[in-house]
């Protein structure tokens, strides 16, 4: 009889580990964890800085957040655990060079030549935490086309990306402030 309570036991012990393994609570711990986010425009005595292209860049950072593992879009700062302010985005020329250009005319010549310039469109962002700790994001593509054709969207998925990042590097910490607005500061 001693083989056969040991042959239970071993298939007892099998049988937990399976379980445990296998459960959805041991298994939502790998998950990432999903961060209620507040996408916001810029406030200033009590009024909201929105515009244009900050309305647009909100839209654009709504698709870039939509399918990520670690973030959980919400409708209001209260709700939120951590609020992304779009502080800007603009973009700058540079001239990068010169093109010439030779046109033959008859017996001559004309020659002439245009600068080619570079745009840099950019994103800037704030990311809050806490009143303590802000964290800024800027997201940025150049290119020498006249148009953006889509660069501050570009923009928007560099921001996302720094900020999926961010949550997993600081997963640990953000548990804490996750802890500590659910139960309350003691």
């Amino acid at each position: 009889m001693p083989r056969r309570t040991y042959r239970i036991g071993v298939v007892a012990a099998l049988g937990v580990l399976l379980v445990c393994t296998w459960s959805p609570s041991v298994r939502a711990k790998d998950k990432p964890m999903k961060m209620a986010l507040f996408l916001a425009a810029p406030e200033r005595d009590g009024f909201v800085d929105l515009d244009h292209g900050i309305a647009d860049s909100s839209k654009d950072l709504v698709t870039a957040f939509w399918r990520m593992a670690e973030v959980r879009l919400v409708k209001s700062r209260r709700e939120a655990e951590l609020v992304l302010t779009i502080s800007g985005r603009g973009v700058a020329s540079q001239a990068i060079g010169d093109q010439a250009m030779v046109f033959p005319i008859g017996v001559g010549v004309i020659a002439s030549t245009t600068p080619v310039f570079q745009n840099d469109y950019w994103l800037s962002t704030v990311l809050e935490v806490s009143p303590t700790y802000q964290k800024a994001f800027i997201g940025r593509s150049s290119h020498t086309a006249p148009t953006s054709m889509g660069a501050w969207g570009v923009c928007a998925k560099m921001v996302a990306a720094d900020v999926q990042a961010w949550i997993a590097a600081n997963h640990v910490q953000l548990d804490g402030v996750r802890w500590l607005k659910t139960h309350g500061r003691r």
